[in-house]
């Protein structure tokens, strides 16, 4: 358990982890949720992304989990979550600019 016995990017990743202090970040976040992890975040759909995000959470469920909703079984639909993710952002700068979607 100490720092030598670590690959160096795994014990940049546990440094960087423990370093880590949480802000606000002031634009709206898409999340990908797993099945699995839906299950088990019924208290807090957001996983406390929630409180740093003033501007919201889209939350959207991808079948598989975080590394297999890129697996040839699920990557079509992890896609077209992202593809329904990249669309909502476009409604809403044709909203915000005063156009339709469609002209971006």
């Amino acid at each position: 358990n100490t720092a030598e016995a670590y690959h160096p990017l795994v014990y940049a990743a546990k440094m960087t982890g423990l370093h880590f202090v949480p802000r606000p970040y002031f634009f709206r976040l898409t999340l990908l949720v797993s099945p699995v992890t839906a299950a088990i975040t019924d208290s807090d759909p957001l996983l406390r992304w929630g409180t740093f995000l003033p501007a919201g959470v889209d939350r959207y469920e991808v079948q598989g989990d975080h590394h297999s909703m890129w697996d040839a079984d699920h990557v079509d639909g992890t896609v077209a979550v992202i593809a329904r993710s990249l669309a909502a952002v476009d409604e809403m700068e044709a909203v915000r600019n005063g156009g339709d979607a469609q002209a971006g």
